[in-house]
């Protein structure tokens, strides 16, 4: 029996029309399981299909997976003086004597199907130097298995469940609404946000990567704290000879730790630190392990456990906590612009067709 894994990839692959026939699929064994990976290949899906202008159902999601027949070529795009497509799907074959059908249980399990698609990803990324490559998201991949004979052909309906899918989606919004209008307007032309600011929308911006996405938001946190002292102890008198004694002793490990900065130097010039706010102290004390973690190991992990997206985007989320509390200590022209403002959104997709019910084609594919 074959389980045929087929999944939308979020990025787009150009290849040769033709490669497929050029080599041969990628194959070995794992756990007794013979795994076929396929070259990617050009879905059935079309522009604008998953966008927020479409009416198609959500349970239709994984039925585009289906091989588009033919793969037709860009019209001006070509591999190596070959015409091209534009994969966006990828397809990896599991075969043994049987799978477990029953509902609510997944064989192959998930995890596993995603890993072996994201050690070849990972892979293709090193390959091709391409840092657009990222692995796919368990929570947000659309993706369908179809149960197969052993010769690629439809099983008998009567023998059990023929597919196993998953379909969702995501989408970034930006809302602009009269009093958002009036705030862009009330900042000056040529207006420069903090580097701190910059830094914290980026990290917001690559929450999928979250090594990187925790290193831009601590960075962010850096850069603050450093300026903000700075004014601090201006303004409270501290001598500029002593202040930059401490602050630049001609070697790095000699100096004040960022955690120092929000802790010790904080104290001694306004009398505060961070270990007031014990939520706050533990939220950074979470970011400066997890960034040491990605900078000094390539691994973004928190107590030997490896962090997810969602743990990144609450890690970044309290740095956001953090560097407004850095600014209730400034005075008020120093501090960073922001603004409060309320907007509704509401913003719905298909789940089901109408029509249909919940239906799920069960297609073989190419």
């Amino acid at each position: 029996m074959i389980a045929r894994f087929q999944t939308f990839l979020p990025f787009t692959l150009f290849l040769p029309v033709d490669l497929s026939e050029q080599v041969e699929p990628h194959e070995f064994t794992y756990a007794g399981t013979k795994v076929k990976l396929y070259v990617p290949y050009k879905s059935s899906a079309q522009p604008g299909d998953f966008d927020q202008r479409s009416e198609l159902p959500v349970t239709e999601y994984p039925n585009k997976l289906q091989k588009s027949d033919p793969q037709v070529p860009l019209p001006n795009v070509t591999v190596d003086g070959t015409p091209a497509i534009d994969a966006d799907a990828l397809q990896i074959d599991f075969a043994r004597d049987s799978f477990d059908r029953t509902p609510g249980v997944m064989d192959p399990p998930i995890e596993l199907v995603l890993n072996i698609a994201n050690d070849w990803l990972q892979r293709l990324r090193i390959a091709t130097s391409s840092p657009h490559i990222r692995p796919l998201d368990p929570t947000g991949s659309s993706w369908r298995i179809l149960f197969l004979d052993d010769d690629g052909s439809g099983l008998d309906p009567a023998s059990g469940m023929r597919v196993k899918c998953s379909g969702s989606f995501t989408q970034n919004m930006t809302v602009i609404n009269a009093s958002s209008w009036q705030n862009i307007a009330s900042l000056p032309w040529g207006y420069q946000p903090t580097a701190s600011s910059l830094l914290l929308l980026d990290a917001r911006r690559f929450t999928q990567e979250v090594g990187p996405a925790i290193v831009l938001a601590y960075t962010a946190l850096e850069t603050r704290i450093t300026h903000a002292l700075d004014i601090l102890a201006s303004l409270h008198g501290m001598s500029p000879q002593l202040w930059g004694w401490v602050n630049d002793r001609g070697n790095w490990q000699k100096e004040p730790s960022t955690g120092e900065r929000f802790d010790s130097l904080l104290r001694v010039v306004v009398r505060k630190s961070l270990k007031d706010e014990p939520k706050l102290w533990e939220i950074f004390r979470n970011l400066s392990s997890v960034r040491n973690s990605f900078a000094h190991e390539g691994l973004a992990r928190l107590g030997g456990r490896p962090i997810d997206w969602f743990d990144a985007l609450r890690l970044i989320e309290g740095a956001g906590q953090i560097l407004v509390w850095i600014d209730a200590l400034l005075p008020e022209a120093e501090r960073e612009t922001r603004f409060e403002s309320q907007v509704r959104v509401e913003a719905s997709r298909p789940v089901y067709a109408p029509e249909s019910g919940q239906k799920i084609d069960d297609q073989a594919g190419g």
